[in-house]
């Protein structure tokens, strides 16, 4: 199994419209495309300076091909969609993992 793990990073008070723009485009565009078994949003706790905030977004499906295929054509467009709302605001970064044992 294969996750697609995309950090974001923002500052605070951009929190709730990020969830909200996380859970309403990102992960039903996720959810919509059938590529993935799981879609997952996740809040980092640790924290790095406290006008920051991080969350993940995790993607878990069959293969890399579909990974990387979402990542550079749907999900490309709508993380475009944050840079141009939040400038430099927001840094998002992604991750491509293999599970080995669960």
């Amino acid at each position: 199994m294969i996750i697609l793990n995309t950090s974001f990073h923002l500052l605070a008070r951009h929190e709730p419209e990020f969830v909200e723009w996380a859970e309403n485009h990102y992960m039903a565009a996720a959810k919509a495309s059938g590529l993935f078994d799981e879609i997952l949003l996740i809040k980092i706790l640790t924290e790095v300076d406290p006008q920051l905030k991080a969350y993940s977004v995790q993607l878990k499906g069959k293969s890399l091909e579909d990974a990387t295929r979402w990542h550079d054509d749907i999900a490309a467009r709508l993380r475009s969609e944050l840079t141009s709302r939040y400038g430099e605001d927001i840094l998002y970064f992604s991750t491509y993992m293999e599970i080995i044992k669960s």
